[in-house]
């Protein structure tokens, strides 16, 4: 560790590691297949709460049928997509992909009897772009 002296107390300011990590790219932590590409926060409203890479959110008619589209699409509709909701009258929800495009997911909200709701939602995008 890299040192300051701030008045007795030693402050850590930088870290080197002992040798480079071996094996390709893949095998490090920091690798562009590892980051998500778009993630967002949304809520029951719905309204956009938080996002990267979400050029829009657009409640589509009925309940429980959100659209997302991307600021910057995917090279193709192979990426994945993570994502989980919250609890809406006392139910769990469970939120599902219902339409897949390279530009954006159109997504549908149901609780366990597949009654849909309008809930809160959270996803990440991985993927080529």
């Amino acid at each position: 560790l890299g040192s300051a002296d701030t008045g007795g107390v030693l402050a850590a300011t930088y870290f080197l590691p002992a040798a480079h990590p071996g094996g390709t790219p893949d095998r490090n932590a920091l690798y562009r297949k590892n980051v998500p590409k778009a993630w967002v926060s949304f809520s029951s409203t719905p309204t956009l709460l938080d996002s990267y890479n979400i050029s829009s959110l657009t409640d589509e008619a009925g309940a429980g049928d959100v659209s997302l589209t991307l600021d910057r699409d995917f090279l193709s509709v192979n990426y994945c997509v993570i994502g989980g909701t919250g609890v809406a009258g006392g139910s769990t929800m469970i939120l599902s992909v219902s339409d897949w495009t390279v530009g954006g997911v159109r997504l549908r909200i149901t609780d366990n009897a597949n009654t849909v709701f309008d809930a809160s939602g959270y996803l990440a995008f991985f993927g080529n772009q």
